[in-house]
């Protein structure tokens, strides 16, 4: 649920390339004189909306975080988060996708607004890893019911490095997520809260082949991983997926490559068809 959220708060800002042209050379007392204009200069009105929509969204995220998982009013302490939480890496491999989606966002976010790639991939990038901390110390970190998760911390920066690499050095390879079902029949809140709603989840890594429609080639294969619960609804079981699949913004750019760019803040989502295993 932590991906779709993210789509919802990055709705406000259009993934668009705000770039001024420089001015040619010009002749000034028989003096050539070259016009300093910059080549990337945010719009004031993009960063207010911007700035906007970062506020709204993260007091709506703040707010339902409480709702699911309580407030962080105990005392500092640890968490066995790889084997101990029961779900069987699940919870860390979603923290690497939040983390890496995050990233890519954030960088479209402040692209839209006008700064140039390497500014706006810094700020994507570190307005990325200081949310995810901050869910980490203090929110698990000081919160009864939750604690401090060293694993958790690592999957976050992984899953930033990889996003600055996939905005930096773009391929077709990608880091997606699809449901099992529809989320918003069993959740009350916006984040998952029990193991059923944590297991809902399939976390891929994807690759699409250009074959020869290149970037218009809409399909790619994907290895997913989630959980499922055993017979007695409490031991996970790791599933491991097969599948080939699509996301909103690949579709729309086989038929209409302009349009695709409006979409962009969806191909977090991939949809797809599967085959899996089940690993005891």
């Amino acid at each position: 649920m932590k991906l779709i959220a993210t789509a919802l708060l990055a709705l406000p800002f259009s993934p668009l390339v705000v770039e001024s042209t420089p001015k040619p050379d010009t002749l000034v007392n028989g003096t050539l004189k070259l016009m300093s204009y910059p080549l990337y200069k945010p719009k004031t009105f993009r960063l207010v909306i911007l700035g906007s929509g970062h506020a709204v969204g993260l007091v709506f995220a703040y707010n339902q975080t409480q709702k699911s998982w309580g407030g962080f009013t105990g005392k500092f302490h640890f968490k066995n988060d790889w084997s101990g939480d029961g779900l069987a890496q699940n919870d860390e491999v979603s923290h690497l996708t939040v983390s890496y989606t995050l990233t890519k966002e954030f960088y479209r976010a402040y692209r839209w607004t006008g700064f140039s790639p390497k500014k706006a991939r810094l700020y994507g990038a570190l307005e990325s890893a200081f949310l995810m901390t901050f869910v980490e110390v203090p929110m698990d970190a000081f919160n009864p019911t939750q604690g401090f998760g060293v694993e958790d911390l690592i999957a976050n920066y992984t899953g930033v490095g990889l996003g600055l690499l996939k905005v930096s050095r773009p391929g077709n390879w990608d880091i997606k997520t699809s449901v099992k079902s529809n989320p918003f029949s069993s959740q009350k809140h916006l984040f998952a809260q029990t193991l059923a709603q944590f297991d809902n989840f399939i976390f891929w890594g994807t690759y699409r082949p250009n074959l020869k429609w290149g970037r218009r080639q809409p399909f790619s294969l994907g290895l997913g991983y989630s959980t499922r619960r055993d017979s007695d609804g409490i031991r996970p079981l790791r599933e491991l997926y097969l599948g080939a699949g699509t996301t909103l913004p690949d579709l729309v750019r086989a038929f209409a490559p302009d349009v695709a760019k409006y979409f962009e803040v969806l191909d977090f989502y991939y949809f797809n068809l599967n085959w899996h295993v089940t690993i005891k």
